[in-house]
């Protein structure tokens, strides 16, 4: 081989070999360090940090707390490039990171031993019936994730429970005052981070956390400017109003009554008193389906009979409309009137006042004068009157009588 050969062949070698040399080096330059961050302590017993990873060949990473000088480090796999949360046990002051494949690649941080502030949100309700209406002094209970709190509902019908750490939690009502209404519940409530919100359905707070309810029956319930709507079904209600009169519609006022319904054993309920007003009228209010009985109490009015007791049906209508229809009849079974607004009237049979009827006064004769007077005009006093006419008489029957005697004699 000639000397230019050579020269050729060992060029060749050099350049392939300077080659090979890159193309080995060149993975190994690629490599970046991590980013390590350390954060808040979830406990007293470990440290978290946040890995930050690039784009590399794999995601296996040995961890120390002395640079791997004398400790033992642990290998994690992350998987995947971006940022990544972990816990490790508390074993130091200085965690180190470092890639498995590339041991130039590292990065270290402090350990931060203050506490994280657990996150918490608030979940709020609106009580209200199937018509819409606030229901106040209705008592929830929220427990679960050693969380157990109670609420009551205001007049707005709003409870609301404060500090509610993320979690899944069991929303029960345990009291209700509204007789006429179902117990709703249980409900099932999730607090969780963030996530996908559905405005209707989620609630999220400066906190990160989101609140979602669901009934019984898996539906979400619907949140509405904040406040989770539960609703009560309640029985739908009508009322009721009297108009007393006597026999000749005139208006009796004062008088009372007492309307009771007829409950199933398992039932019960109070009774309601009204007030006839000065017009006559008083009302039941709030009244559901069912069988009454309605008794007159008390009458101010002394000349009318108590009257009473009569039977209030409170049904559904079998009109196409719906609702509550009301019918009453009295103790003989006979219907009860109903007035053109509505009312039904009750009749009381009262006894007519007596007519007092005032004393005629005389009328004097115009032609006699209220008292005797003398020739000249003067009145008389009775008495003299009398013992005038008295004497008139007496001399007439002597000069009678003396007439005769002398006729007699003659």
């Amino acid at each position: 081989m000639s000397r230019y050969q050579r020269s050729l062949s060992l060029a060749v070698t050099i350049a392939l070999t300077a080659l090979l040399l890159m193309v080995t080096a060149i993975p190994a330059l690629a490599w970046t360090a991590p980013q390590l961050t350390a954060n808040c302590a979830p406990d007293e017993n470990s440290y978290a940090f946040t890995i930050t990873l690039a784009e590399e060949e794999n995601y296996n990473i040995e961890m120390s707390w002395d640079d791997f000088v004398t400790a033992p480090f642990q290998t994690t796999d992350f998987e995947s490039a971006g940022a990544h949360d972990f816990t490790t046990a508390r074993g130091g002051t200085t965690l180190y990171v470092r890639f498995a494949s590339d041991t130039n690649a590292k990065a270290s941080a402090a350990a931060n031993a203050e506490l994280c502030e657990e996150p918490t949100t608030e979940v709020k309700l609106v009580k209200v019936d199937d018509s819409d209406v606030a229901l106040a002094g209705v008592m929830f209970n929220l427990a679960g994730e050693g969380y157990d709190e109670d609420a009551t509902s205001d007049l707005d019908g709003r409870a609301e429970f404060a500090d509610v750490p993320a979690g899944e939690y069991t929303l029960t009502e345990t009291a209700n005052p509204f007789e006429d209404c179902e117990t709703a519940g249980p409900w099932t409530v999730l607090v969780e981070d963030g996530g996908e919100i559905q405005p209707t359905l989620l609630e999220e707070e400066e906190s990160g956390l989101t609140v979602t309810i669901w009934d019984k029956n898996q539906q979400e319930v619907p949140n509405e400017r904040g406040y989770f709507k539960i609703v009560n079904t309640c029985k739908e209600k009508t009322d009721l109003e009297l108009w007393k009169v006597d026999q000749d519609d005139k208006a009796l006022t004062d008088v009372s009554f007492k309307l009771e319904k007829e409950y199933a054993e398992n039932e019960s309920g109070d009774a309601q008193t009204a007030d006839t007003d000065e017009d006559g009228f008083a009302s039941f209010t709030g009244l559901t389906e069912g069988e009454y009985t309605l008794t007159e109490t008390a009458n101010d009015n002394e000349d009318c009979e108590t009257a009473g007791p009569w039977t209030v049906l409170i049904e559904q209508s079998d009109q196409d409309e719906g609702g509550l229809v009301i019918s009453m009849t009295d103790a003989d079974d006979k219907a009860v009137a109903v007035n053109e607004d509505g009312s039904f009237s009750i009749v009381n049979e009262c006894e007519d006042e007596p007519v007092t009827r005032p004393t005629p006064t005389p009328t004097p004769s115009p032609n006699l004068p209220d008292t005797a007077v003398t020739s000249d005009g003067q009145p008389v006093s009775m008495p003299i009157a009398a013992l005038g006419l008295l004497l008139a008489l007496s001399l007439g029957a002597w000069a009678v009588g003396r007439r005769g005697e002398i006729g007699r004699r003659n």
